[in-house]
């Protein structure tokens, strides 16, 4: 009812966007004791941030877990978005993947 939708509207992609734009005020609205606040600016706009990427590619990664392990431990959205942009790349490029933690740098 809030986004104005009735029975038998088409889900489109913005469609998408508009749930899950609200669905997302919803969360960062809601008490602590349900969403805790810290999570609200960090780890919030990561998910948020890959749901987004991963839905709205035309082609989908099979692995979308990939995109939840190269940002495990980040909090930082900009960091969130230079690496699902990489991982995206890499993937359309070749198909490979990226499953390394992109936190420890190896030594050469």
């Amino acid at each position: 009812e809030e986004t104005g939708m009735k029975t038998g509207d088409t889900f489109n992609l913005n469609l998408f966007n508009l749930l899950l734009e609200e669905e997302y005020n919803k969360l960062l609205s809601a008490r602590d004791k349900d969403v805790y606040d810290i999570s609200k600016y960090t780890t919030l706009p990561v998910a948020r941030l890959i749901v987004e990427v991963y839905i709205s590619e035309l082609s989908k990664t099979p692995w979308y877990i990939d995109l939840l392990n190269i940002n495990l431990n980040n909090h930082s959205l900009p960091l969130a978005r230079e690496r699902i942009i990489l991982y995206m790349e890499n993937y359309k490029k070749d198909n490979s993947r990226i499953t390394g933690n992109l936190d420890f740098v190896l030594n050469k």
